[in-house]
């Protein structure tokens, strides 16, 4: 059966007082309007993934001397 799909992907700082999704990259910052993403598929049956990456810091660690 075909399938239709749409998505959304972007990459920075969540606010979700503002409701905003704010971009750096090489050409500039980017603010974006994510409640109006997040109403593009209102009503919709759908899959949400958000991720966050941190460093983490071993509580032993070996120096290698790099």
């Amino acid at each position: 059966m075909a399938e239709l799909t749409k998505s959304y992907a972007a990459k920075g700082v969540l606010s979700t007082l503002e409701c905003t999704l704010t971009e750096v990259t090489k050409k500039g910052t980017f603010t974006h309007d994510f409640g109006a993403a997040l109403r593009e598929f209102e009503g919709q049956d759908i899959t949400l993934s958000i991720t966050l990456k941190e460093k983490v810091t071993p509580i032993d660690s070996e120096s290698t001397g790099d």
